[in-house]
């Protein structure tokens, strides 16, 4: 009887676990409207238009303007970008142009671009943009369609 229920439980999470596998990806846009009011998990596809990096990770992009309030961009921690790269065999840059397939939480965040001086004794004022990023947490959760 117990072997029979934890058989059970666990045959219905496998199921539930191949189920998620199967869901649909959220274009970038669907990403970004749904991350307005909080975060998103899911699967995102979208095609590399642009790759970047800073001095913590690498990014890819789907617009050529990673500042547009319509691109989607993951981020990749330096740690597990030359995991990717030998996963690939390649450069993160060969990706552009690639359709991509990352599984993670959609967020949406403030970036700050620096301070606008008001002038005339007025406070200073801080730029920002708002970014919806997706973080890679292991690199097999990113896969390359074509």
């Amino acid at each position: 009887m117990r072997f029979s229920i934890i058989l059970g439980a666990l045959l219905l999470v496998a199921s539930t676990l191949g189920f998620a596998a199967d869901l649909p990806a959220l274009t970038p846009a669907e990403a970004i409207d749904q991350a307005k009011t909080g975060r998103v998990k899911g699967y995102f596809e979208f095609t590399v238009k642009r790759t970047g990096r800073d001095h913590k990770s690498f990014y890819l992009n789907s617009e050529e303007n990673y500042r547009l309030p319509t691109s989607l961009n993951v981020e990749i921690p330096r740690g597990l970008a030359s995991d990717l790269e030998e996963m690939l065999g390649a450069d993160i840059d060969s990706l552009v142009g690639q359709r991509v397939r990352i599984e993670g939480v959609a967020r949406r965040l403030k970036i700050y671009t620096g301070v606008e001086k008001l002038g005339d004794g007025r406070a200073e004022k801080r730029r920002y943009y708002h970014q919806t990023q997706v973080r890679l947490r292991d690199i097999d959760r990113l896969t390359v369609l074509n």
